[in-house]
Formats: C-alpha cells, sequence, structure tokens
C-alpha cells in the first residue's frame, strides 16, 4: 500500500521534532545475530544456558508494532542470573547490554526465570489463505514514516452490522487478532489516513499505569482539580491535598482501588454488547463504523499495536496510555470498543458504583485526558465524576 497522505491536523513544529527523536531502536530478539554472539559470549556456543534459550517455552504475549512472546527457559535449563540479566539488556538496549557483559559477575543459582522478548509471526499478510470469512476490506501499512515492514491492521470496506464483532472475535483470536470497530468521524478520516507511527512506539509491559498518570498529573493539573484544596485554604484551613507541588496543584492521589461490587457481566461479552449497539443505530454520530482486526493478545494493547497517534497532542508514544489500559482491563474490566483518528471509547464491564469510587476514578480520567474536561461541558472534574463516570458502562476519550 502507498504511503498515506499527511491529515489536515495542525501540529506544532514542537511536536514533529519530538517525532523525530521518538524513533525506536531496532528490536532484537533472542535468535537475532547480535544477541546470538552476545549470548554466545557470555555462557559460550554449547552452554547448558544457551541450550535452554534455543528449547524455550513460549507463552503469547502482546507487544508493539506485532505481536511478541515471553518466553521461559524449560524445567532443567540452569542460567547464571547476572549475565542473563545482560542478555535482556543487551535485548533492549545494545549499550547497556554490553556494560553488563563487562561488568556482570557470574553466579551460579537454581533454575530462573529469565524473560526474553521474541517476535512472535504477524497473521496479517497470510489473512487471506487464513480461513476467516471476511467481507471486503484493505490493509493498512501507511505509516508517518512511508510503508511498515508489515500491515498494522485490516478493516472492512463498509458498515459493520450487529453479529460481526462476535463473530470476529471468535475466529481471529486463534489467529492472534482481535476486533475493533473503527470510524472515520466527520471527516472520513479512516485507518490508512490516521498519521500511524510504529515506529515511535514502544512495549505497554515497560511502563506503570501510576508512574505514567502521576507524570501526566504534574504537566497537565490545574487549579479546576485542585478547587477543593483551594476551598479548604480560603476557609483556613490546612488540606493534605494542597499540599505536594510547588506550583501549588495537589498530589498525585495515586490509583484508585478497584470497584467493590464485582463485575456482572463478562467483558467481553460487554464490549460485544456495546459494539453491536453502536452498529444498530446507523444514524447516530457512530453510523457507518466499520471492523477491523489487530494483531494484538489483550484488548488494552490494541493502540499500541497498530501506532495509533490519537493522543499525539498529549503523548507520542501510545504504549505509556496503553499500560493505563491494562490497569483499567484489570480492575474495571475494561475493553476499547472503538478507535478514531483521535477518538477512543471503552466499555466497561465493572464501573465505580459510589460517588468516593467515581472521584478517585476521575483524577485517572483527567491525567489520561485533559481534553474530557478542559474542553468539555461542564468543565469541572466533580461533574465530570458524577455524570461520566458513576455507573456508567461506556467511557469516551477525545483528544484535541
Amino acid at each position: 500500500m502507498s504511503p498515506v497522505a499527511q491529515s489536515s491536523r495542525a501540529r506544532s513544529g514542537c511536536v514533529f521534532s519530538r517525532l523525530a527523536t521518538a524513533r525506536s531502536l531496532p528490536r532484537w530478539t533472542p535468535w537475532s545475530s547480535p544477541c546470538r554472539s552476545l549470548t554466545a559470549r557470555i555462557f559460550g556456543s554449547s552452554s547448558p544456558a544457551s541450550s535452554a534459550m534455543i528449547s524455550a517455552t513460549a507463552v503469547p504475549a502482546i507487544g508493539s508494532p506485532v505481536a511478541r512472546t515471553w518466553v521461559q527457559p524449560r524445567a532443567g535449563g540452569s542460567l547464571r542470573t547476572s549475565a542473563a540479566r545482560g542478555v535482556v539488556s543487551g535485548l533492549r538496549d545494545r549499550a547497556r547490554g554490553l556494560r553488563a557483559l563487562r561488568h556482570g559477575a557470574l553466579m551460579s543459582v537454581g533454575p530462573p526465570k529469565v524473560w526474553f522478548m521474541a517476535t512472535l509471526p504477524n497473521p496479517l499478510p497470510d489473512l487471506a489463505s487464513s480461513g476467516l470469512d471476511l467481507p471486503p476490506g484493505s490493509l493498512v501499512d501507511g505509516t508517518l514514516d512511508g510503508p511498515w515492514h508489515e500491515p498494522l491492521l485490516w478493516y472492512a470496506d463498509g458498515p459493520a452490522a450487529p453479529r460481526d464483532w462476535t463473530a470476529l472475535r471468535t475466529a481471529g483470536r486463534r489467529l492472534g487478532l482481535l476486533p475493533v470497530l473503527v470510524t472515520g468521524g466527520a471527516r472520513e478520516q479512516w485507518p490508512d489516513a490516521w498519521d500511524l507511527h510504529p515506529g515511535g512506539t514502544s512495549y505497554p509491559g515497560d511502563h506503570d499505569a501510576d508512574e505514567v498518570l502521576a507524570g501526566y498529573w504534574r504537566d497537565d493539573a490545574h487549579e479546576e482539580v485542585d478547587s477543593g484544596a483551594e476551598d479548604s485554604s480560603n476557609s483556613g484551613s490546612d488540606s493534605a491535598d494542597g499540599e505536594g507541588d510547588e506550583d501549588g496543584r495537589g498530589s498525585w492521589p495515586g490509583l484508585a482501588p478497584a470497584p467493590a461490587a464485582e463485575s456482572g457481566e463478562d467483558p467481553d461479552e460487554a464490549a460485544a454488547g456495546l459494539a453491536g449497539v453502536i452498529t444498530a443505530a446507523p444514524d447516530s454520530w457512530l453510523g457507518g463504523a466499520r471492523m477491523a482486526l489487530v494483531p494484538a493478545r489483550r484488548s488494552a494493547d490494541i493502540p499500541a499495536s497498530i501506532g495509533w497517534s490519537g493522543p499525539m497532542n498529549h503523548e507520542n508514544d501510545v504504549a505509556r496510555l496503553c499500560a493505563v489500559l491494562r490497569s483499567w482491563e484489570d480492575r474495571y474490566d475494561a475493553r476499547v470498543v472503538v478507535l478514531g483518528f483521535d477518538t477512543m471509547i471503552v466499555s466497561v464491564g465493572r464501573p465505580p458504583t459510589t460517588p468516593e469510587e467515581a472521584r478517585a476514578l476521575a483524577a485517572e480520567h483527567y491525567a489520561f485526558c485533559p481534553d474530557n474536561i478542559d474542553q468539555s461541558p461542564p468543565y469541572d472534574l466533580e461533574v465530570y465524576a458524577q455524570k461520566r463516570l458513576l455507573d456508567q458502562e461506556v467511557w469516551s476519550f477525545w483528544w484535541d
């Protein structure tokens, strides 16, 4: 597929400057030539550790821009901890790996669990022979850097029917593909015009949701978030939330606890139900949404798997946001159901059911997507918690 044209979204020079420096380092697998050489220098080409690597057991996981595998040595393979750490470092960063090689001390221990990242095959190039019953559609490989080395997603040429989600999820999952609805919005910007940027996308598992949100909070929290602290200050009382950052913002409150109420519905069924409602209403603002398939092992990683750039003016590396989605997946049974050029809709199988739970979650939403509050009525975090989060089974996000 030919490179996609640049979209009409206006971006400042600094955004493109950050994009230029966001290129990922070469992604190595344990079987690539540099890593085999590094492993041989540590263990020796015929050592038990080397043999344990080659005869590893693969456990599927998700990566970006294509799926990856965590590789665990089989029972009986003895590895050396410090040296193995050097190998892992080498996979992520050649310079760090070489330093580990020079300075790491070898130490014999029992059979530890050492995890390597390896690339899983992308099923999209062989989609025609996969046996899936698909409507007419297109494979997308266009990115900001030109054509990607393999397709990033498939999406249909026409609107989805209410039963398409369930059918494609059941059939696609055995191949490592997950469904998502895509929308072109009012400007008819479909995925081949989304400014995808897999080359600047890291791996969601490398990020911690609490740390990511705390960073956003420090950068983006404004006076409306801390209005309660200001009220307390005006009344002459000290507020713990008012203490913290030097600029007067309240300190990051931390991740909200999972709701006390148990989920009443399977989260995947809840996602299918939302997809059915959306596709059954062709006259709604999401009317005409199309089915897409993405190589991913969990819903939270779908944006990172395609290098989605919807939140570009908030975060250049969408994998950091996917780390938060993973946390919401665990605590709230959240699933990514719809992606647009700069919009996301998530189903929620276990929403907050008390005002306290909703307020705690609202801080995370503000850090995740400030435009939901700063540029959307009623521009108030407390009201947002009550109206948009309390007992709400659908969350929507939009980044300017």
